[in-house]
């Protein structure tokens, strides 16, 4: 009886972890979180609230919080601004005592702090709980959250099949109009989407598919393929950048994992030249089609650094200067976790309108809700993540992925706020768990 009672909790951890894990990526899909019938309750709430439910039972239950140095120091960097921030939030309301502000404190934060327990809860729970599991467990769980990003290139291929050859389509209800300029310039009629409410919030989702087939599929190449087409036409200019600064990391990182140096002989500068020659040439002939493909992306360029005209880019510099405003120990600690939405009832847009809720910027978020101090912070986290990375690189392939890893969530996270939502956690808890195993994998003198 006991073994059976074992067997049922077992298959009920699986089950819940497997859920939170395949559906990490939903949060960016208003169709996909909304898709559970006869409840409005979103798919990604509740299993992030049945993770972090079984999770904190097991963590009381066992009072085995398994956690090693570097994730310890890693968490304390992430948590203590928080902490200071909500004391300084809980000051800054009497102080001013404005009643936008009580708004803030009544409306936005309590759900951005039940999040934040969660999350963390979710992130501890993970990490004791899988810290004596062999890699084969780790990445058969890592695999589920890759088996859910699937579903958004499958889908953003038929998206484009319904843009160019007007092939059968439900109605996904997404933005993928081409706002500010001319169809007439560009070759496609739309950006795609698949399930994301906007391209931007599908392009992490994407490259986070390219880095996880690497990890887990035996055969990643096609996923990469498809993953690439549908980005490309998603015409994500984060996207774009994110992939650049991507493929940067992995080409520093690879030629230190293999110990290599950057030393031709002369057939391979010979070849070199030839394939850029081939390149330009391409470029020219083709360049008309080129610009066709791309101009929904280079059609924006005039605009992306005026801070009158792109919106984004004004609510991205602007908070740097909003935090200075309030007192010193504001500028230091912030305004509150999720008090960038008290903007939305106190700062406008030169447009007129109100400022969004987020800049779309994770950096930027946290400058004015946890100040200086846990934007400062929040930078040493990406520079441990490298530093751990790459010094240990060579010829050891779980430090080379968390370095890719690593760089990527940098990289998205310019565009996209995310930090709240279950892929953030669940590619903190990968990188950890990828140093630790390149750590097992090093060799000790």
């Amino acid at each position: 009886m006991f073994e059976i009672l074992k067997l049922n909790i077992a298959k009920k951890q699986n089950i819940i972890l497997s859920l939170f894990f395949f559906t990490g990526s939903f949060a960016v899909s208003e169709r996909l979180n909304g898709m559970l019938p006869f409840t409005s309750i979103p798919v990604v709430i509740l299993t992030t609230a049945l993770s972090a439910i079984y999770l904190m039972t097991y963590l009381v239950k066992t009072k085995n919080i398994l956690l090693n140095e570097f994730e310890k120091k890693i968490i304390c960097l992430f948590m203590l601004p928080i902490i200071f921030s909500i004391i300084v939030m809980i000051i800054t309301a009497f102080i001013k005592n404005r009643a936008e502000y009580w708004d803030f404190l009544r409306y936005d934060f309590p759900g951005r702090f039940i999040l934040i327990i969660a999350n963390i809860t979710i992130l501890i729970g993970l990490l004791s709980l899988t810290r004596n599991w062999s890699k084969n467990e780790i990445i058969n769980l890592i695999r589920k959250y890759y088996y859910g990003l699937l579903i958004f290139p499958i889908v953003g291929l038929w998206q484009f099949l319904n843009f160019t050859f007007n092939f059968p389509m439900f109605e996904l209800h997404t933005r993928t109009h081409l706002h500010g300029l001319s169809t007439s310039n560009a070759l496609a009629v739309g950006r795609l989407t698949s399930f994301a409410d906007e391209p931007s919030f599908l392009a992490p989702l994407l490259i986070d598919l390219m880095i996880f087939a690497i990890l887990v599929s035996k055969k990643p190449f096609k996923v990469i393929a498809l993953s690439l087409f549908v980005l490309i036409f998603s015409y994500s200019a984060g996207g774009y950048l994110n992939l650049l600064i991507v493929g940067c990391a992995l080409l520093v990182g690879y030629l230190r994992f293999k110990k290599e140096k950057i030393t031709l002989n002369r057939q391979q500068r010979f070849n070199v030249a030839i394939a850029l020659v081939i390149f330009l040439s391409t470029l020219i002939v083709l360049h008309e089609s080129i610009f066709q493909i791309l101009y929904p992306v280079i059609g924006r360029f005039g605009s992306i650094f005026d801070l009158e005209r792109h919106m984004r880019i004004y609510m991205t510099v602007m908070p740097f200067i909003w935090v200075t405003q309030g007192s010193f120990i504001n500028c230091l600690f912030g305004f509150g976790p999720k008090s960038y939405a008290f903007l939305r009832r106190t700062r406008v847009l030169p447009t007129g309108a109100s400022v969004h809720i987020t800049s779309n910027n994770f950096l930027v978020d946290t400058v004015f809700e946890l100040g200086y101090i846990g934007f400062f912070s929040y930078i040493v986290i990406f520079i441990r993540f490298f530093v751990v990375s790459f010094k240990n690189l060579q010829n050891n392939k779980y430090y080379l992925s968390s370095l890719i890893l690593s760089t990527h969530l940098f990289a998205s996270s310019i565009y996209r706020a995310d930090f709240m939502q279950p892929r953030f956690w669940i590619i903190f808890f990968v990188i950890f768990k990828l140093v630790e195993m390149g750590k097992e994998e090093t060799p000790q003198i």
